[in-house]
């Protein structure tokens, strides 16, 4: 048996186009998402996994997230999510229930991974933990809730989760070492610019990146936006960008 996801990071969705874009932002990111459903059609994706701040801000006019809600339906498989800081209000996870992605979650559109534990299959167990005031303060925020023997965890987070130290609040990657129940898979978004496939003890970290380019940092002009495939089979794991 193998499993296959498709992991999207940060979208960013939005009416205007930054400052630093001279094209049509909304439009390059539809061209996107529909390329990130031709690969997950193409992979034959059992799910499609994205990082949190879909949105870039939850007072999104209505005909925006009708634009988005249009392409969520053409998704060859179900989306899970969590919420990232740009999602809430105040980044605070009690706006959660009058956000759009909050609506999206209750129309069961998008599946909300936020604080819960979903057996994908047989093989692998699906959480997440969504953006709050403790990420990057806990290291334990990347552990999963519970480890389930004989199935691959996959943990789905939204933190400056990096390899060497930052500006600002973060957590470096060697933590995880630190962690008491570390998942096989750590999935995180937040940090745009990505990482390579990184092995941490037992847990493999994948971080794309965003899939948008926000500002005109040099560093973000020269990476390539890209999408990861995880592959499970038995107990082997694969993550290739």
């Amino acid at each position: 048996m193998t499993t296959r996801l498709l992991v999207i990071g940060d979208v960013h969705w939005r009416a205007a186009s930054p400052v630093a874009r001279l094209d049509n932002f909304k439009d390059a990111l539809t061209a996107k998402l529909l390329e990130c459903w031709e690969l997950a059609w193409q992979y034959k994706a059992d799910a499609i996994v994205q990082t949190g701040d879909l949105f870039h801000s939850p007072g999104i006019v209505y005909s925006t997230l009708a634009d988005l809600i249009w392409l969520l339906r053409e998704a060859p498989a179900p989306v899970y999510a969590i919420p990232g800081n740009h999602d809430l209000f105040a980044a605070s996870p009690g706006s959660l229930y009058r956000t759009p992605l909050g609506f999206l979650f209750q129309i069961k559109l998008l599946k909300n991974l936020d604080g819960k534990t979903i057996e994908l299959n047989d093989q692998v167990v699906l959480s997440g933990r969504g953006y709050d005031a403790s990420v990057d303060v806990d290291p334990s925020v990347y552990a999963c809730p519970e480890k389930h023997p004989g199935k691959i965890t996959v943990h789905v987070t939204h933190g400056m989760l990096v390899k060497e130290p930052v500006p600002g609040r973060y957590t470096l990657m060697q933590s995880l070492l630190e962690l008491k129940d570390a998942p096989d898979i750590l999935i995180n978004g937040h940090f745009h610019l990505g990482h390579s496939v990184t092995s941490i003890g037992p847990t493999l970290v994948v971080n794309p990146g965003a899939i948008c380019r926000l500002s005109a940092h040099v560093e973000e002009l020269n990476r390539l936006p890209q999408v990861a495939l995880i592959g499970i089979e038995n107990d082997n794991v694969t993550a290739e960008y």
